[in-house]
């Protein structure tokens, strides 16, 4: 398990906004759907990338952990201005959240 992943959602750090859904969604693939959040303590807004855990080694939906690591990994590695930055990750029991700069 990469050290990266934290086991649950801190909802008190990073809401999900309320706002019409075009403004909300901003981005939506097969295993993954992009958010606006906002952090609570600095207001800051930032991209919520809620990504599809598969659910067993059997099953073709949902994204494999290993994947999910080794982007997390790469965007923990990676400084380029042309490449987003990585601020959080979260994990629940069926999503993994990456929390990106928008």
């Amino acid at each position: 398990m990469c050290a990266a992943l934290k086991t649950e959602v801190r909802q008190t750090e990073i809401m999900i906004r309320k706002a019409p859904a075009e403004q909300n969604i901003r981005w939506t693939g097969q295993f993954a759907i992009v958010k606006r959040c906002r952090e609570r303590s600095s207001g800051l807004d930032y991209a919520a990338k809620f990504i599809k855990k598969r659910q067993s080694m059997a099953s073709s939906r949902g994204v494999r952990r290993e994947d999910i690591e080794r982007e997390v990994t790469i965007l923990q590695q990676v400084q380029h201005p042309n490449v987003v930055t990585l601020h959080d990750v979260y994990e629940n029991r069926t999503d993994v959240v990456l929390i990106l700069e928008l």
